[in-house]
């Protein structure tokens, strides 16, 4: 996956996060909550996203992991 794919998911996470404050304003705790799992989520998937293509074999779990010597974006790396 790329940059851009981490980007977009970060981006929507944000996005969530801001609906989710404005929600515990006007008293909306479930819908805040279930927007912040979702961003939780998404945030995940923004990690997964910036680690690059999947394994090639994935029933090899050793190869499942990503590349140590492989420089990843750092969280103060990502826009805002």
């Amino acid at each position: 996956m790329s940059k851009t794919i981490a980007t977009k998911w970060y981006s929507q996470a944000l996005h969530d996060m801001n609906i989710a404050e404005k929600n515990i304003a006007v008293g909306g705790y479930d819908t805040s909550a279930f927007l912040c799992q979702q961003a939780v989520e998404k945030l995940l998937k923004a990690v997964v996203a910036s680690m690059g293509p999947p394994a090639k074999d994935p029933t090899s779990m050793s190869s499942s992991f990503p590349d140590p010597s492989r420089k990843y974006l750092s969280f103060a790396e990502w826009p805002r």
